[in-house]
């Protein structure tokens, strides 16, 4: 499930920044990346819960919405965290230098 979350993630917000590099697109991508992250979870949350692990669904419906919070709070945090360290770190990557 992590591979599905932060591959959302990445594929959105990569995509985003790419068209436009701005810190306000990167702003943008981060936010419909971590958006788009909670959308793709809840059904992925649900299917391997019900389908693979067999918990019934009377049992994971009520917690979805957690499931979302989780997700969202998960989200967010990734993307402050890259939001600090892309620039100084690309840098680093493009040109050999120390951060």
């Amino acid at each position: 499930m992590h591979v599905i979350a932060t591959g959302t993630l990445v594929l959105v917000s990569g995509s985003i920044y790419k068209k436009n590099k701005t810190r306000k697109n990167a702003i943008i991508g981060l936010l419909l990346g971590s958006l788009g992250m909670v959308l793709v979870m809840l059904p992925v949350n649900y299917i391997i819960q019900v389908f693979v692990y067999g918990t019934p669904s009377q049992v994971i419906l009520p917690i979805l919405p957690i499931i979302a919070a989780f997700n969202a709070i998960k989200a967010l945090v990734n993307s402050f965290i890259v939001f600090l360290v892309y620039k100084p770190l690309s840098r680093f990557v493009k040109n050999g230098k120390e951060v």
